[in-house]
């Protein structure tokens, strides 16, 4: 299988962007990792740049299946990364984290935070993955389902991001792959602005990666209010 992906990240409303978007690609494999920073704004995307870049490096030196048992243990060790970092540096580092792993005809993911990582295979949302509560399969659901209705998230939602010493909490999962699926990982400050429905629609009528982003980024801008949040996406593809 050959897979194809394109990335875009912007500040959104602030001068400083908070968001990462992050892959790397070899022999039809690929490793992707989106995320946001919740460190002080003149920080940008340190945590979340860490965190992408420490898991990175270790799928691509890992000699062992990627499994989300090993989603678990890699991201658990970045966390503890980030949290003694915080320590020595007396500024917390905080950040959420959508992960995927594709290798031939498998995918493994991972997702804590206000993060999420969508699965389309066949015209359809096969996996619509939040990091805030387990994956929901075959389901074309909106956003206002994992959030209040103004798009704002619950107080325990808060607390579920890395480097917070024991209130993250990661959800993983796996599916097999197929020529023509897609995927897409994105942070909180794209999902709430384009619908679930919106992303298959514009997946579909798109010939390319970058087509499909374009769509979904002009009904992004068309929605946004002034200084609104940074946001980050990666879109992947399977011949």
């Amino acid at each position: 299988m050959i897979l194809s992906s394109y990335s875009f990240t912007s500040p959104g409303g602030h001068q400083v962007n908070q968001s990462t978007a992050a892959r790397y690609e070899a022999d039809n494999s690929g490793i992707y990792v989106v995320g946001a920073s919740l460190d002080a704004m003149q920080m940008g995307a340190a945590s979340s740049d860490y965190v992408a870049d420490s898991i990175i490096v270790a799928w691509r030196q890992s000699d062992t299946v990627i499994s989300p048992q090993w989603m678990q243990e890699k991201v658990g060790q970045t966390d503890r990364q980030l949290l003694w970092h915080g320590n020595e540096n007396r500024r917390p580092m905080l950040s959420t984290a959508a992960v995927l792993s594709i290798i031939r005809d498998s995918a493994v993911w991972a997702c804590t935070g206000s993060v999420r990582v969508y699965h389309f295979q066949n015209g359809r949302i096969m996996h619509a993955v939040n990091g805030w509560i387990p994956a929901l399969e075959n389901t074309d659901r909106e956003n206002s389902s994992f959030s209040g209705a103004d798009g704002s998230l619950k107080n325990d939602e808060k607390l579920r991001f890395l480097g917070s010493e024991g209130n993250w909490e990661l959800i993983t999962g796996s599916c097999s792959v197929l020529p023509k699926d897609a995927f897409l990982l994105c942070t909180d400050g794209f999902w709430k602005y384009v619908t679930d429905s919106e992303m298959l629609i514009d997946l579909l009528k798109s010939g390319t990666l970058e087509e499909w982003g374009t769509h979904m980024l002009l009904r992004l801008m068309s929605r946004v209010a002034p200084g609104n949040d940074s946001f980050a996406f990666i879109l992947i593809t399977v011949e």
